[in-house]
């Protein structure tokens, strides 16, 4: 695989990467991944990107990331520092409910002791036949106080239902972070469950609402489904989990999502790194973060044509000409079919990908530098660079069902592993694999 530079990332952040991958002896991908999906699950549906000059058609800065690699490669750690900016934004939003709650349970006592009064008075005027009115008015202006409601980022164990319901309180979107993201995929094949992944599959795009019905919920309409993921798996389940889905369980596009996808190698000498962490680099980091969370889209010069429409940027001229360049190069790839179809349909989601990146690479630099305006090239270049470093990985991710010689060669190998073939069986494999044509 190609190694992963620091110069695909944007300045803010790129030194707090290097020092967390330092620090805990893991290929930086695994952090820069987790970095930038949080960062765009921050962004959410705050501002879009309309890729064209003219055209109406709008991505979203949502992103799927996952980190593959063996037990033991370190990737739960990277990916738990790499929320860290992310986490401390969630410790911020339970501190501020905890004080909200305690204010709503004043009010609370405040307005029962009021009733309580009320009450009392509409007793008193009862038994000396007095007129109810005044008491009546004054139970009918009395405040009602709603609970506050959390500001939540992350969510972790989540049906689908529930999922709703945050999404409704939550428009801008939310982030599903799993640290073995396996199970999540499993969970999703139990009896039930069938409806689940065309939910994420919807939720994915970030720019649709969505309405399911249930006997005990009801009709519930999710105005704004937008749901990012996050998560680590290892090599073993994902290509057992490739094969069932692509040998006969039906490909919906599930897996393609996950377009931030690494499998770095494993190559170096490991050493022991013990030292204090960077405090500015992570400092930055977090007010990266937090300035994203607070992010106005006026601020950046993102325009908002009706209130229905989420808030936008187009590129800049450079910009444009890189993206309509890149693009005409991959429509004809696309066409030419001239790789495997799996990979095809995980390459024709990169005409989404390579927007999102642009504009969340040239979003944090504007809240970095206080800057605003079009999308500009170098944020454009570097989500160029982003597409080709992932499409490496991405052959790397499908090879167990696209390189056909691969997988047979593999078997046969177990197979000399487990006992030696004799030299019959080894002409009838190889055989089979000339009738196949794959030799």
């Amino acid at each position: 695989m190609p190694p992963f530079q620091l110069a695909l990332l944007p300045d803010a952040l790129a030194p707090w990467v290097a020092d967390v991958a330092e620090r805990v002896q893991c290929p930086p991908d695994f952090v820069a991944v987790g970095v930038l999906v949080a960062a765009a699950a921050v962004i959410g549906r705050k501002v879009a990107i309309r890729p064209k000059r003219q055209d109406d058609w709008a991505v979203v800065p949502n992103l799927w990331g996952l980190a593959v690699g063996p037990p033991g490669i370190m990737k739960s750690p990277a990916l738990a520092e790499a929320l860290r900016p992310l986490q401390r934004l969630v410790t911020d939003a339970q501190a501020q409910y905890e004080e909200q709650m305690l204010a709503h349970q004043f009010r609370l006592a405040e307005q029962k002791a009021r009733r309580h009064d009320l009450a009392r008075r509409l007793r008193e005027a009862l038994a000396h036949d007095e007129p109810a009115e005044p008491v009546r008015e004054h139970f009918e202006a009395g405040a009602r106080y709603s609970p506050p409601v959390e500001r939540r980022y992350l969510v972790n164990d989540t049906t689908v239902e529930k999922l709703g319901e945050l999404l409704n309180q939550h428009p801008n979107g939310l982030l599903l972070f799993r640290d073995e993201l396996s199970g999540f995929l499993h969970t999703m094949d139990r009896p039930g469950r069938e409806n689940d992944r065309a939910f994420y599959c919807e939720a994915w795009n970030g720019t649709s609402g969505y309405t399911y019905d249930r006997i005990g919920r009801g009709t519930v309409h999710i105005r704004a489904a937008c749901v990012s993921v996050l998560g680590g798996i290892q090599p073993g389940p994902l290509e057992r989990y490739l094969r069932e889905v692509f040998a006969g369980r039906g490909d919906d596009g599930l897996l393609q999502r996950f377009q931030v996808a690494v499998w770095p190698d494993v190559a170096g000498r490991w050493r022991n790194v013990d030292r204090w962490p960077d405090g500015a680099a992570r400092a930055r980091a977090i007010e990266i973060f937090q300035r994203l969370d607070r992010l106005e889209p006026a601020a950046v010069g993102a325009e908002e044509l009706t209130p229905e429409e989420v808030p936008f940027l187009r590129f800049a001229a450079e910009g444009q000409a890189r993206f309509e360049a890149w693009r005409a190069e991959l429509e004809q790839r696309l066409r030419a079919e001239e790789d495997h179809p799996v990979l095809l349909s995980h390459l024709a989601k990169y005409r989404s990908l390579v927007p999102s990146l642009a504009l969340v690479g040239h979003l944090i630099e504007c809240v970095d530098a206080s800057a605003r305006g079009p999308v500009t090239g170098a944020a454009t270049a570097k989500a160029v660079a982003w597409g080709a470093y992932l499409e490496a990985h991405a052959r790397r991710l499908y090879a167990s069902v696209t390189d056909t010689v691969g997988v047979a060669a593999a078997l046969l190998a177990t197979k000399i592993r487990r006992g030696r073939p004799t030299e019959r069986a080894a002409v009838v494999h190889s055989g089979r694999l000339r009738s196949r044509g794959l030799m």
